[in-house]
């Protein structure tokens, strides 16, 4: 994530992430990735838990899901404490 961040802010590493991105994505030109506004990700790892629960009202209300889940049930920060205790935390 870091590096990911690093690579579409400051431009440092972009190429190499660019590179890893059209490996291992289906999207193959990477003057997609060059053109593109790329979302902006939380560089400690978290997700945003109150955008998950939106999508999913939004997926409730065209009948693609019966019941909007709390994110708490599928969402495990346990690994992401245990890492960020070894590297620190960086400014949000």
């Amino acid at each position: 994530m870091r590096d990911y961040n690093r690579a579409f802010t400051t431009g440092e590493g972009r190429a190499d992430a660019i590179r890893t991105l059209t490996e291992h994505t289906t999207i193959k030109d990477p003057r997609v990735f060059e053109a593109m506004m790329l979302p902006g990700l939380n560089p400690n790892g978290y997700v945003n838990l109150s955008s998950m629960v939106a999508a999913q009202e939004f997926w409730l209300r065209l009948n693609l899901m019966a019941e909007v889940v709390p994110p708490e049930r599928f969402v495990d920060y346990s690994y992401l404490e245990w890492a960020l205790a070894a590297l620190g935390r960086l400014p949000e």
